[in-house]
């Protein structure tokens, strides 16, 4: 078995505004692969921003969390899990499809699944093979346009919060949501304990996310501030050794006040206080996994109950002066993973594996270990063989990514990351032209010496470069970003659209725009497919990239994707004849509702470059097109 994590993009862009309305997609299930009978309970505990060292059993002598840590002394911990994207709502994707971002799509705050992409996800896998499913707390994906009742009708019990839920939802006299989670945990027992089928439960922690001050007051009273760890990469040389991009992020900005205690006032006093309040919130997930096993006993199911404990990505505790999440340095993407399985055998137990195991590998395993085949589309790799103590092939190399940017003056990174241990390669594509760092983690674990400029280093930087370019394009982008394709040849044509005199092709069969090729290779077509305030299109698109009437590739937009004025990229890429016409052509992937396909388009003189086609005939509407070839 190839435990190798696919991963993500090719080449890239090319974008045509053409005018339609649209979308849907196929679902395939789970094939079962064992007996019913054998299949255990899962209760998977996910926190929000807990980096890896903030466990006992994992070295940190500062921190209580003495439930945790028995479920790592009878299980197996991970001390190298990794999350693919360092963002909560794109982990939490990954982690609910085992996909990377570039494969689900979701980039952003914004975009939540797609109703196939929802029934591919590992709970509602085992839901159709008979578990009795729920989740509570956070759920994060698409939380910026959540709709409540979105997920509900896909758990059996339901009690998922948007955004970023409330720590006292009912004021300091009501009850924490670490407690929350707990009482959940129980209530949902209840219910499956009545279902009599086996269950899996989600429960998403708000902690450590901030607000930090708003822990459990009992049990921060129980931590001193003054014995709160400093990290030795917290110094001025340290900081001011980061490029200046990094200084201005949302990472170095928000460490400020920090920076400006340590710095200039010589004190720690402002870091130790923020370090208590972040442990107190993580001993109060412990102290809610202690409780939730007691659940367990009590209902008779701690002897077939799978536990798995991980966090959607790090957060800095001002190594070399930064704060937050979001980049590619260890604090960011490196995170707990603890699995107790109370089946395993003895000798299984209190493992410490140091493979790289990644956050879409959790999708697959929990599918595996419920009897499960888990779908080809999954990236992941199953962690099983890894929990019984068997030493199988694993993965050599892993390919990391973030490009989401937060609109505002506080800036976050573009960043791409390969980890070849023992070198870790980053690319900041946000920058122009992108900047590289490379840090050998056995020599340097706190990645303080850059050795990207040494000439020592040039061979193992020229390999992760070609490794960067090569991991990204195994998969084709769902819907790349265009700063991560700077050395792509990019035409534009200006002129946009505007909302007048617009046209109705009701009824047409196609719509399509022919131009030339600047080069041999074609990366991307980029769409804009208004809907005119309906909503999401009647029916799936098929777009269709030709030349000489031959089919070159085609791609699918699914309706759920298709909202007013959103744009679409395409990957096609495909080698095409320099010189020659292509042509980009959409048409209904299947059956059009009637009265309710609408193709738009605007009056306008043809491009000088091409032509806009209905039905394969020339006519005349504006269009807007951006072509990316490769050089």
């Amino acid at each position: 078995m190839n435990h190798k994590i696919r991963n993500i993009t090719g080449p890239f862009l090319k974008r045509c505004c053409l005018f339609v309305a649209l979308a849907q997609g196929a679902v395939c299930l789970a094939e079962r692969a064992e007996p019913a009978q054998a299949r255990p309970n899962f209760i998977f505990m996910l926190t929000d921003d807990q980096r890896w060292d903030t466990l006992g059993c994992n070295g940190n002598p500062a921190i209580k969390t003495p439930n945790l840590d028995s479920m790592a002394r009878d299980g197996v911990n991970f001390k190298n899990f990794y999350v693919t994207t360092p963002i909560c709502a794109v982990s939490r994707a990954s982690i609910l499809t085992g996909q990377c971002m570039r494969t689900h799509g979701i980039r952003d705050f914004n975009r939540p699944f797609r109703p196939e992409q929802m029934a591919q996800t590992y709970p509602s896998l085992l839901r159709k093979s008979g578990y009795f499913t729920g989740f509570t707390g956070k759920w994060g994906v698409g939380a910026e346009k959540f709709n409540y009742d979105l997920y509900k009708g896909e758990f059996d019990f339901w009690r998922g919060q948007p955004d970023q839920d409330e720590y006292w939802k009912d004021g300091k006299n009501g009850a924490h949501q670490n407690v929350r989670m707990s009482s959940d945990a129980d209530d949902f027992l209840k219910e499956a304990k009545a279902s009599g089928k086996p269950f899996c439960l989600s429960i998403s922690f708000k902690a450590p996310h901030g607000p930090w001050d708003e822990c459990e007051p009992d049990i921060f009273s129980t931590i001193r501030p003054e014995d709160m760890p400093v990290p030795s990469t917290f110094t001025k040389e340290a900081w001011e050794a980061q490029p200046g991009f990094i200084q201005k992020s949302i990472c170095g900005v928000e460490a400020s006040v920090a920076r400006d205690f340590k710095f200039n006032k010589g004190t720690n006093a402002h870091h130790q206080r923020l370090v208590a309040q972040y442990y107190a919130l993580i001993q109060g997930v412990d102290a809610s996994v202690g409780r939730i096993r007691e659940s367990l006993k009590k209902y008779g199911f701690d002897e077939n109950t799978v536990l798995i404990y991980t966090s959607d990505n790090g957060h800095f505790l001002h190594e070399k002066g930064l704060y937050g999440k979001w980049l590619m340095y260890d604090q960011s993407i490196r995170v707990p993973l603890v699995v107790y399985d109370p089946r395993l055998p003895q000798s299984a137990r209190g493992q410490v594996r140091g493979e790289d195991a990644l956050n879409v590998d959790v999708a697959p395993t929990i599918l595996s270990l419920a009897g499960l085949k888990p779908p080809g589309q999954m990236e992941g790799a199953d962690l099983s063989p890894l929990l019984r103590g068997e030493n199988p092939e694993w993965r050599r190399e892993v390919f990391f990514e973030h490009t989401y940017s937060e609109a505002g003056k506080r800036t976050i990174p573009k960043s791409l990351c390969v980890l070849d241990e023992p070198w870790k390669y980053i690319r900041y594509i946000s920058e122009n032209p992108p900047v590289e760092q490379l840090f050998n983690m056995r020599e340097d674990p706190d990645e303080l010496k850059d050795r990207a400029q040494s000439p020592e280093a040039r061979e193992i930087l020229k390999k992760l470069r070609a490794r960067c370019d090569a991991m990204r394009g195994e998969i084709k982008d769902s819907h790349p970003d265009y700063e991560e394709y700077q050395d792509e040849y990019i035409v534009r044509v200006t002129g946009r659209a505007t909302a007048t005199n617009p046209v109705s092709f009701t009824g047409v069969q196609s719509l399509g725009q022919t131009f030339l090729a600047e080069t041999d290779f074609l990366t991307c077509c980029e769409v804009m497919l208004p809907t005119w305030g309906r909503g999401e299109g009647p029916c799936d698109i098929k777009a269709e990239l030709l030349q000489d009437e031959k089919v070159l590739g085609n791609v699918i937009i699914a309706k759920e994707d298709i909202e007013n004025t959103r744009i679409q990229r395409l990957m096609f890429q495909a080698p095409v004849e320099k010189g020659k016409t292509l042509c980009l052509r959409l048409s209904p992937a299947g059956p059009v509702p009637a009265g309710r396909m609408g193709w738009w388009a605007y009056e306008k003189s043809y491009d000088k470059n091409g032509s806009a086609l209905v039905d394969c005939q020339p006519q005349t509407y504006s269009h807007e097109m951006r072509m990316v070839f490769k050089r």
